[in-house]
């Protein structure tokens, strides 16, 4: 965990084909700043895999050095990703002072966040279109908000902690759990889920504009993540990640031949990174409804392997 972000990956599988075709871990600094009071570095040291123990996951991690904050990223190589589903299975732990982030940017205005902060109780977390203050240090109305996490779906199995059918239940989670966060972005709404549990819907501030998928475990002093003491760490852990997803990309490929004729679901198959396509009808009245552009139906799932 040094302060360069020049350090080695720390697995081989991240130099693989596999992984290193859909996304690149990041060493990007952060200088120090009124808003941001500690430097802060990604550094590859902090993205590794656990395969000790059930399930096999991925883990970012966020550190308190004496002089800096050492953080960790993971990027989707496409940055042209229009509108799709995004879902991802995930844990959050540590100390207070770091944000474990889930979203979508293509820049400061287009951008869609889940954000826990490890500061918070943790039954709560942070659904934001960005910006979500104006150019005083306001709240934009409705670009942002404080949720709770549902029990909902798990396990992806259909049903909730108490054996009822996911929805079914007035118990609440908590972000130290595995969790399963959605979020769905279509033209002029965005819509959160966790555990297959719709919690907002926004229709300020939706991006407009093709965007990267990120994931990261970060903290820097600042008034958003808070202070982490020094010698403190923070983890988020990933089991997997599953994003089906319109690209204006015209390069990137078809399924089954049709191009832009075709759009697939993930919910038809109940297997996480199996894609099923819609019959035709569907497809031609969601094309002309939502007005996509440039559709090739993508899938790109991560599942670990369960040795590395």
């Amino acid at each position: 965990m040094e302060d360069s972000g020049t350090e080695s990956v720390t697995s081989d599988f991240f130099n693989s084909p596999i992984f290193a075709d859909s996304w690149s871990i990041q060493s990007w600094s952060q200088a120090v700043t009124d808003d941001t009071p500690i430097y802060m570095v990604n550094s590859p040291q902090n993205i590794y895999i656990h395969n000790s123990s059930s399930p096999t996951h991925l883990t970012l991690r966020t550190t308190r050095l004496e002089t800096f904050q050492s953080a960790g990223e993971i990027n989707s190589n496409s940055s042209t990703i229009f509108y799709g589903s995004i879902r991802t299975r995930a844990r959050i732990s540590g100390s207070a002072g770091a944000v474990a982030s889930i979203f979508t940017f293509a820049d400061n205005t287009n951008e869609s966040d889940i954000e826990i902060l490890t500061r918070d109780l943790t039954g709560e977390f942070h659904a934001t279109n960005q910006p979500g203050l104006n150019r005083e240090g306001n709240a934009i109305p409705g670009a942002s908000s404080m949720l709770i996490v549902p029990d909902g779906d798990r396990e992806g199995d259909g049903m909730n902690s108490e054996g009822l059918s996911s929805g079914g239940s007035s118990m609440n989670a908590s972000w130290t759990d595995w969790n399963v966060w959605r979020l769905d972005w279509v033209q002029g709404k965005t819509e959160w889920f966790v555990n297959e549990v719709s919690v907002d819907n926004k229709t300020i501030g939706v991006p407009w504009r093709e965007s990267s998928f990120v994931l990261n475990m970060w903290g820097n002093r600042g008034e958003w993540s808070g202070n982490m003491s020094v010698g403190g760490e923070a983890r988020m852990d990933v089991e997997w990640v599953e994003m089906l997803y319109n690209t204006s990309d015209q390069d990137a490929g078809t399924l089954d031949g049709r191009g832009c004729e075709v759009v697939c679901t993930l919910d038809a198959s109940g297997v996480v990174g199996v894609q099923q396509m819609m019959p035709s009808m569907a497809s031609s009245w969601l094309l002309s409804g939502m007005g996509w552009r440039g559709i090739v139906c993508m899938l790109l799932a991560v599942l670990l392997p369960t040795s590395i």
